[in-house]
């Protein structure tokens, strides 16, 4: 992953908190919650900055967050 990709992270990140999305406790999750219209129930809608392995490898470290033994995120703040 090249700097130019993690600026494109940066925009996804923008366009999630106009949204309704924000940060949670993991430095690579964003959330929100909907309410059904049919059942009224509230459901959460969760999205991680997932790191293709290839791509986990070309970046800094303290970029990265270990999700699983196999998987990275990007960190974005």
């Amino acid at each position: 992953m090249r700097p130019r990709v993690v600026e494109r992270y940066e925009n996804i990140k923008q366009i999630l908190e106009r949204l309704g999305y924000a940060p949670t406790e993991s430095v690579f999750r964003f959330e929100r919650f909907i309410t059904s219209p049919n059942s009224g129930v509230n459901y959460r809608v969760e999205v991680d900055f997932l790191t293709e392995p290839e791509g986990a490898e070309k970046l800094p470290s303290e970029w990265l967050a270990s999700v699983q033994k196999d998987l990275k995120a990007c960190i974005i703040e």
